[in-house]
């Protein structure tokens, strides 16, 4: 491809075709993210209460990984759920145990099992 480029034989965006033809798959899915215009989050409080938690537990490389902002992201759906699970999050990991899991609603159990299946 090299020989190419200085023989101005192939442009930038065939290049950059061809450069990262095995990572085509991903250009789909960044299609369908960008195509979508309603937001990730259930709602404006979600989004805060999700940013509040990062700032309140900061960053440790061990922990927090994608299952971790994943887990974070549930948890942190729901009010109610977030502060019946805050004490789940510590500092190497999210521990699960310190939950308060009494009087859950069906939703928000849901949200809490799922968050921990994925961590």
């Amino acid at each position: 491809m090299n020989e190419r480029i200085e023989a101005g034989d192939i442009g930038y965006t065939e290049a950059l075709d061809e450069t990262f033809l095995e990572f085509a798959h991903l250009r789909r899915r960044v299609k369908l993210v960008s195509a979508c215009s309603h937001s990730f989050w259930k709602d404006e409080q979600h989004r805060q209460r999700f940013a509040a938690a990062q700032a309140i537990f900061g960053i440790y490389r061990n922990r927090n990984t994608p299952a971790y902002y994943a887990a974070l992201y549930l948890l942190t759906s729901d009010d109610s759920l977030f502060r019946r699970t805050a004490d789940c999050v510590r500092k190497k990991k999210i521990d699960f145990q310190f939950a308060d899991v009494r009087n859950m609603t069906v939703s928000q159990y849901a949200l809490y099992k799922t968050a921990k299946s994925l961590y």
